[in-house]
């Protein structure tokens, strides 16, 4: 242990020729506890039957008013001073005490005057948890440091307006515990008072200086993303009220159904699919970061858009808007009689390239969004996730690509109708129907000798009407499927009657 600097204290002596006595020579005026300090003794000047102080064979401490003894450890001597150290106790209050010194069994004078304070202030390092929802079961707050004590009442922590003192054995509730070393404490029973709250400890006339809070929620942890959910819904629901305001119920679905799906070529459309999923995105992300920040993190405030999400709303919006002027000249084809999820890859029934790039960079920058941002702490998300450049720039080529393809592949067939005509035939009605398309009826090809083209367009080697020989009538109830191949593979399928 180390030997604390000595101050030293010169005091005027009086004794009593009855008793032998000694002087206390110096004495430290403030230690900490546990620190060993040292007195200095030496004979009083007249005093009779003192023995000379390297004579002492004994020599104790009282601290007053507590009344605890502790012994004195041997030093060194001489002739006359005699240099003794005492450990200040570790379980010794804070305060100022009177020394009553005994030598030899005699009492000492005069009687000095010792300080004892903590040997700095309290510090808090770390604090577990830093966030507390009202689902959490347990309570308990542990807060690690430095200089916390166990003695008494001296150690106290308040978490924002609520203030803890130790525990009493056998009490339970709101209170604290601190650790035999000194270095941490637990809190218990910590109140449910929304907002970050700051946390003090407290020990005697000091206090931790550092900015530490814990942030306690008013809303459970998932349920910002439950209420970014309810937002989502009741805009879509609003939207769909809009659009369908005096239409009845009947339009529901045909009006939903447009919203991603081609009216030219009844197929699901990729540029229309992309847009409302980034556009989903974009509202549940805000949504639910805004929701976090006001009811988890008690700050009401519109928090900022991240950098890189208006690009990709722009280039998702710029695609769908390019592509559909694109289809208003040349359409894609039409594929299966009702739409399927392999329209997104297809055009006219074949697997196209640029359209998968572009589906798979779609799903994964939405995805990995979404992910982000519905798997962050809403106790601590600041902002929504930042879209990097080479992501924008990845989502630019694949926009690129898919329009490109749009533009540069030939037009696809559409069937808009099949009727009979006599003799015996029906004719097909529809558009970008090549003069050399390939015609089958329920997969059985149609001789080309009898596919006849009719009412040209005004792109050379296509025409509006084909007419084909009618088949058999099919059995009462049933439909027969006529499809169109154009030579590049693009097909058109439409059931009759």
């Amino acid at each position: 242990m180390k030997i604390r600097a000595l101050l030293p204290l010169i005091v005027g002596f009086y004794a009593s020729s009855a008793l032998a006595q000694y002087t206390v020579v110096s004495s430290p005026a403030e230690a900490h506890r546990g620190d060993a300090v040292m007195v200095t003794f030496s004979a009083a000047v007249g005093a009779t039957g003192a023995a000379a102080p390297n004579a002492i064979a004994n020599a104790g401490v009282t601290f007053a008013p507590s009344n605890m003894i502790k012994p004195l450890a041997f030093v060194n001597s001489s002739a006359t001073a005699a240099n003794f150290t005492f450990d200040v106790p570790d379980n010794l209050p804070l305060g100022t005490y009177s020394l009553s010194f005994t030598a030899n069994g005699v009492l000492t004078t005069p009687t000095p005057v010792l300080r004892v304070t903590m040997a700095g202030p309290p510090k808090v390092t770390s604090i577990r948890p830093t966030e507390w929802f009202p689902d959490a079961h347990d309570r308990t707050l542990l807060i690690a440091g430095d200089n916390f004590s166990r003695v008494g009442n001296e150690t106290r922590v308040q978490v924002g307006t609520t203030e803890f003192s130790p525990c009493v054995a056998g009490k339970t509730g709101r209170c604290i515990e601190v650790r035999p070393d000194g270095r941490a404490i637990t809190v218990h029973d910590v109140p449910e008072e929304p907002g970050r709250q700051k946390i003090t400890v407290t020990v005697g006339n000091g206090y931790s200086a550092e900015d530490v809070s814990v942030l306690i929620s008013s809303v459970s942890r998932k349920k910002p993303i439950w209420i970014a959910l309810g937002v989502l819904a009741a805009i879509l629901v609003i939207l769909a009220a809009v659009l369908l305001w005096g239409r009845g119920k009947k339009a529901i679905g045909s009006m939903l159904s447009r919203l991603v799906i081609d009216p030219q070529t009844q197929s699901y459309s990729l540029s229309a699919v992309q847009f409302y999923l980034w556009t989903i995105a974009a509202i549940l992300g805000y949504a639910f970061l805004t929701v976090a920040r006001c009811l988890v993190q008690q700050r009401f405030e519109l928090p900022d858009v991240p950098e890189g999400l208006p690009g990709i709303l722009a280039i998702s919006a710029g695609t769908a808007v390019v592509a559909a002027g694109v289809d208003s000249d040349k359409t894609k084809g039409a594929g299966a009689p009702r739409p399927m999820l392999s329209d997104l890859l297809s055009t006219g029934g074949v697997i196209v390239p640029e359209r998968v790039q572009f589906l798979v960079w779609t799903l994964v920058g939405w995805s990995a969004f979404l992910s982000l941002v519905l798997l962050s702490n809403p106790a601590t998300i600041e902002d929504l996730p930042k879209v990097p450049m080479g992501m924008l720039y990845m989502m630019g080529i694949s926009s690129l690509g898919y329009l490109g393809g749009k533009v540069v592949r030939e037009p696809g067939p559409v069937i808009a109708a099949i009727t009979p005509a006599p003799p015996n035939r029906l004719t097909i009605t529809g558009r970008n129907l090549e003069n050399t398309s390939t015609v089958s009826i329920d997969g059985i090809p149609v001789p080309a000798i009898d596919v006849t083209p009719a009412d040209a367009e005004d792109r050379p080697g296509y025409s509006k009407t084909l007419s084909v020989p009618a088949p058999a009538a099919p059995p009462a109830g049933t439909k027969i499927t006529i499809a169109v191949k154009n030579a590049d593979g693009q097909k058109a399928e439409k059931q009759y009657p």
